[in-house]
């Protein structure tokens, strides 16, 4: 054993250094309890084969990091060992340019003995020339048996979110989603609720609502073209199973299809969001057969600005779950803020802590070495007294390694410093200070749904409302599809977010076309006419009756007037389904020629249904007319009278014999 300098170097690539890998698979056991428990580290170097290395340990005999500070700063190759002890002597990489090893060593050896969380770095060395060639930064959290350490408790938040596959409510833009359910990330994630238990899930109603209309046939689009699938079976099992494993397990509700509430409050969109609310809270409560409620709410990115803040305490959100680093600092895992509709509770997750949950294990080693981090970190909070922390993955729709979450959060529970708790249990402590401030930055802002995604969604939002106001049932018919393409998937995600949009404004268009002015062509009035006007319900498929109502204006008064002040506005008019209803528009011809009246439909409440439809009218003045027709007619008449008459008398008289008898004209 010998002194060294402090030491921050890092690995070499593969293209400068005859070593490319340097792996530590295990540390076993994790957390030792006692100085002379013998702690095997397992591991592989890799490099050209033939190349000469050797092992060592670095380490600081009694010196434990200070704080999480100085834990980050280690993690990160700035850190520091003082002693160092060679583990294996030189030896060459075999064959396959690999060499396994197994260095075994005790905390008594490393100058452990006291509680804390010690630097352990391990560093391959050429044999020949003593370079550095490649290190491994990690840490050993030693907690001898009689430390008393208070428990800190945590509580963990899991999504279950995935983006929109439906636009309108029976079209499919992708089969991506039976995949997912049978053997990708969904299916994963339904390992997992079945794998832990003690963490609060967020469930997306949307992705229920999705997977359930998968199991009956629907439509497939691609692109211009349309298909008809038969019902997924393994959708509907997925769904089942899924009901079964939330059965026991804290749920809440996200608003439906986890819209980006930041990006629609900003834009006026308030409708939405609040719509968003009820609807998640009523689907997933139907779907997983039990209560479930969207009254803590997880926003994306887990930040939040003020308004945003009081339109959710508005709708009787009491609870967010947000970043730590997007607050004021506090110092907790709950605080109070002041909010228009009444305090809410900030739960506050913490970021490091996000981050181990999801960290990419994909490489060799990793899982291992964010293990090792968890438990250092956690560790810490616990030294330093810190009663409770929160940890979410940093992305909803996160692809986990089912095994490693499994693992970490097992870890989390049986270490005798942590106890895993539920999110609900998180609550400010008495006399906590209030939040100040919300930090919602510039990146934040420009991270949310743009202008081309929020104009789509709120004219369609306009056409649902008022496609719902003139049904019989007043269902919100198109709701759902309005909030999935306000969906904060969207994010990032525009050209898909824009296929969504017109595949739902062609199907809100053609619902808004089934209920229309009969056609017709060039109308001819004439003087103090009265004009008809029918109104067609072709909601077949749906057979729903509809109330609405007519207004009629004339575009030239000098030609034509409509009623007595210029508009006419009807009563409210219900039409059967398959039927027409006509009205009856008084009209005044004011002078002779072409001009167009313009007829807006109406819902009952007096707003617009539709574009207003231009009608040609060709005022004739037709009772006038008549009347000089008539008059020549009469004149015609009488001067064919007075012209036989003269033609009888001209005429030479008869003998009696032959006169014919004089008829009366």
């Amino acid at each position: 054993m010998a002194a060294a300098l402090v030491f921050t170097g890092g690995a070499r690539s593969a293209d400068a250094a005859p070593v490319s890998g340097l792996v530590v698979d295990q540390i076993t056991p994790e957390v030792p309890r006692e100085p002379r428990t013998p702690v095997l580290i397992s591991g592989s170097v890799t490099g050209s084969p033939g190349t000469s290395v050797r092992l060592r340990l670095r380490y600081s005999p009694g010196r434990p990091l200070s704080g999480r500070d100085e834990l980050a700063s280690y993690a990160a190759g700035e850190g520091y060992t003082s002693s160092w002890v060679t583990k294996i002597q030189a030896t060459a990489l075999d064959g396959t340019g690999k060499l396994p090893f197994q260095i075994q060593v005790t905390p008594h050896e490393l100058g452990i003995s006291r509680l804390g969380v010690y630097p352990l770095s391990i560093e391959v060395l050429d044999g020949t020339t003593d370079q550095q060639l490649a290190i491994n930064h990690t840490v050993l959290t030693f907690i001898p048996k009689d430390a008393q350490l208070k428990r800190t408790r945590i509580a963990v938040a899991l999504p279950l979110i995935e983006r929109p596959h439906r636009a309108d409510d029976d079209t499919f833009m992708d089969d991506d989603l039976p995949a997912s359910l049978s053997s990708g990330r969904l299916a994963e994630l339904l390992s997992l609720v079945n794998g832990v238990n003690g963490v609060t899930w967020f469930v997306d109603p949307a992705l229920l609502a999705d997977a359930e209309r998968l199991t009956r046939s629907h439509t497939l689009r691609k692109g211009s073209s349309e298909t008809t699938k038969p019902g997924d079976p393994a959708a509907g099992k997925w769904l089942a199973d899924l009901k079964t494993a939330l059965a026991d397990r804290p749920v809440i509700a996200t608003p439906y299809a986890d819209p980006d509430i930041e990006a629609l409050i900003h834009k006026g969109l308030d409708g939405p969001a609040a719509a968003a609310l009820t609807r998640g809270a009523s689907v997933a409560t139907a779907l997983l057969g039990r209560q479930v409620g969207t009254s803590v709410v997880w926003p994306a990115g887990g930040a939040l600005d003020r308004d945003a803040l009081d339109e959710l305490s508005v709708h009787k959100v009491d609870r967010v779950l947000l970043s730590a680093d997007r607050v004021s600092s506090v110092g907790a895992a709950a605080a109070p803020i002041d909010a228009v509709g009444g305090q809410v509770t900030a739960v506050l997750t913490d970021p490091v802590l996000d981050g181990a949950l999801s960290a990419d294990v994909s490489q060799p080693g990793a899982a291992a070495r964010q293990r090792q981090l968890f438990l250092a970190e956690t560790a810490l909070l616990a030294q330093d007294g810190v009663p409770a922390v929160v940890m979410a993955p940093l992305d909803r729709l996160w692809t986990p390694d089912p095994a490693y979450v499994t693992g970490l959060l097992k870890t989390a529970a049986t270490v005798p410093w942590l106890r895993l708790t539920g999110l609900d249990t998180i609550k400010p402590a008495p006399g906590a200070p209030v939040i100040r401030d919300l930090l919602y930055s510039t990146e934040d802002q420009q991270a949310e749904l743009g202008r081309t995604i929020l104009s789509g969604v709120r004219k369609l939002h306009t056409h649902a409302e008022v496609i719902a106001a003139v049904t019989g049932s007043k269902a919100p018919v198109f709701d759902d599809a309005v909030m999935r393409l306000a969906s904060a998937s969207w994010r990032g995600g525009v050209k898909t977010g824009q296929a969504f949009v017109r595949q739902v404004t062609r199907t809100v268009d053609e619902r808004l076309r089934k209920i229309s002015l009969s056609k017709i062509g060039r109308i001819v009035v004439g003087t103090n006419g009265r004009l008809p006007i029918a109104i067609d319900n072709n909601l077949v498929a749906e057979n729903e009756p509809v109330t609405v109502k007519i207004r009629v204006t004339a575009d030239n008064p000098a030609v034509l007037r409509i009623a007595d002040g210029g508009v006419f506005e009807s009563e409210r008019i219900t039409v059967s389904p398959r039927r027409a209803q006509t009205v009856t528009v008084p009209v005044t011809v004011t002078g002779s020629g072409d001009t167009t009246i313009r007829v807006q439909l109406l819902t009952p409440d007096d707003r617009p249904y539709g574009d207003p439809v231009p009608l040609p009218v060709q005022a004739t003045g037709y009772t006038g007319v008549t009347l000089i027709i008539v008059g020549a007619g009469l004149t015609i008449m009488l001067a064919a009278v007075v012209m036989r008459v003269l033609r009888r008398r001209s005429r030479p008289a008869l003998s009696p014999r032959t006169e014919e008898p004089v008829l009366n004209p």
